[in-house]
């Protein structure tokens, strides 16, 4: 139970590092997207978003080795096989090294059919060509001998890995803007893209060898026994990634290839405040699959699966904190982000279906980790099959009834995310032994309630805060001062919910000062 504890304790610091760095991230995406379409126009927005599409393929090609390294790194480690560690990052390097080169190649030979695809207008195909291919190196780059990042993970140092991040898209924000400003359009992002990810392999490389000196790592050493691995464990990773990628995005090269490179950055925009609220609060995912590889490996199954239930729950309850505001107060939201110059089209009803996807879709990540740690990766299939099934049938469905509009394949995406996230937490927990009524009682319940509180202050505020839409520098503090009520209240309505273990283990992160006044009043 002690060794639990401590596994426990490591997560959650490196999940409250993850969250401080993903709380920093989360504004600095927000910040670029106005301020970049204050320089560039829609279409050269809609070519930087589609450009990561294609990146998010591309990672396909290394995330099973990726989850290798994290889940056998901590393996290795709890057994104290260093010549293991040293095998098995030396066989994934020279894999993905060979493996990106390739990529690369392809990806220069199939750029007319990229261009195509995305319906990228003729007079931007050079813009396009330099910012799809960019990001495609970069990414590759970062994949292959960025590995160490992933190493980091499996030695339960993912703090220092989160703060070379935290160090690295600071730096990448501060270029962008400067670029900007000096009138390099759209190639800003690129370069300060390429900048961050060049410092943050440095710095991670460094790190490792540092944590790990007596590993011998040599690009060209092949073990069969790690390529194994690398191709099993990895290869069903690799797939289940590939089919949630395709998922991720469907909506996007759909609207792209039927409705124009514009309609993938209104998308964009419209998914952005989900997205990164959901990848924010969701770092106890990040961090619980090093932790549960760690008590399963030491044949702690009741442990891991208790470890299993409070990431789920807490998961729940952070993603639904933000979620929970900005699903009700999706209108004044963009309006006061990107102003009414820039033709809010659909973009809040949009925001509001994703939210609810992406509320759900983030649970599913705790489940996962416990699929990983047990190496059963295969059960991943469950999800991403069930998820394909339902969007395949409801983007026929809404086709035949509505036709294609932006809206209809996000309300049929949509469903499908939250229908089969739902059912893969309970499949999940009933695996594990858990009782199945704790999902929707104990997981998805508590992830449910600050939807109502933010429509209740919703009802109560929306006829003030339409009346200042025609000024976005009134509507932003007035949505801030929202924002801190909706706060307050969803903390009260939660502060029954939380059990003795939950307060003890927020009374243990509390600064040393906070806990004796708390202490001291008796609480």
């Amino acid at each position: 139970m002690e060794d639990a504890k401590k596994i426990g304790n490591i997560m959650a610091k490196n999940a409250s590092i993850q969250l401080m760095g993903r709380v920093l991230y989360l504004i600095t995406r927000v910040v670029m997207p106005p301020l970049t379409l204050h320089f560039v126009g829609l279409d050269e927005y809609g070519i930087w978003a589609a450009s990561f599409i294609l990146v998010s393929y591309l990672g396909m090609s290394t995330f099973g080795v990726s989850s290798v390294y994290t889940r056998y790194v901590a393996d290795y480690r709890a057994h104290g096989d260093m010549d293991g560690i040293g095998a098995l990052i030396s066989t994934g390097l020279t894999l993905t090294l060979t493996l990106t080169a390739l990529l690369l190649t392809a990806v220069w030979f199939l750029m007319p059919w990229l261009l195509t695809l995305f319906g990228v207008p003729n007079d931007l195909h050079e813009v396009a060509r330099l910012v799809f291919f960019g990001t495609a190196a970069i990414m590759m780059a970062d994949l292959s001998v960025g590995a160490f990042a992933y190493v980091l993970h499996g030695l339960h140092l993912m703090w220092q890995n989160t703060l070379v991040w935290i160090a690295s898209f600071l730096l990448e924000t501060v270029m962008a803007v400067i670029l900007l400003f000096q009138g390099f359009g759209i190639l800003s992002l690129l370069i300060a893209f390429g900048f961050r990810y060049a410092f943050a392999i440095v710095i991670q490389a460094v790190l490792c060898v540092r944590a790990l000196p007596a590993v011998k790592i040599r690009i060209g050493r092949v073990s069969g026994k790690h390529l194994s691995l690398l191709l099993g464990f990895g290869g069903v990773m690799q797939l289940n990634g590939l089919l949630s990628t395709v998922l991720y995005s469907i909506e996007k090269v759909l609207a792209g290839r039927v409705l124009g490179v514009a309609s993938v950055g209104v998308l964009d925009l419209a998914q952005k405040f989900p997205v990164l609220a959901s990848q924010t609060f969701s770092a106890i995912t990040v961090a619980s699959l090093p932790a549960l590889s760690h008590l399963y490996a030491s044949g702690k199954r009741q442990e891991a699966a208790a470890l299993y239930v409070r990431a789920a729950r807490w998961n729940s309850m952070l993603v639904a904190l933000p979620l929970g505001f900005l699903a009700p107060f999706a209108e004044p939201i963009m309006r006061a982000w990107l102003g009414s110059e820039q033709g809010l089209g659909d973009t809040p009803l949009l925001l509001l279906i994703a939210a609810v996807g992406y509320q759900l879709h983030t649970l599913t990540g705790p489940a996962s980790s416990v699929h990983q740690a047990v190496e059963r990766p295969v059960r991943q299939f469950f999800y991403a099959g069930l998820q394909m099934v339902l969007c395949a049938f409801g983007l026929i469905w809404v086709w035949q009834v509505w036709g294609w509009s932006l809206i209809a394949i996000a309300l049929a995406v949509g469903a499908a995310r939250v229908i089969s996230s739902l059912v893969y937490g309970m499949y999940t927990e009933r695996l594990i032994g858990v009782p199945m009524a704790n999902y929707p009682v104990r997981v998805v319940l508590p992830g449910a309630l600050p939807y109502l509180v933010g429509w209740l202050c919703y009802q109560l505020t929306g006829g003030w805060l339409s009346s200042l839409y025609a000024d976005r520098w009134l509507l932003l503090p007035a949505l801030g001062l929202i924002g801190v009520v909706y706060c307050v209240a969803v903390a009260l309505v939660y502060l029954p919910l939380l059990d003795g273990r939950d307060r003890s283990a927020m009374a243990e992160r509390l600064p040393k000062r906070a806990r004796t006044l708390l202490e001291r009043g008796g609480a």
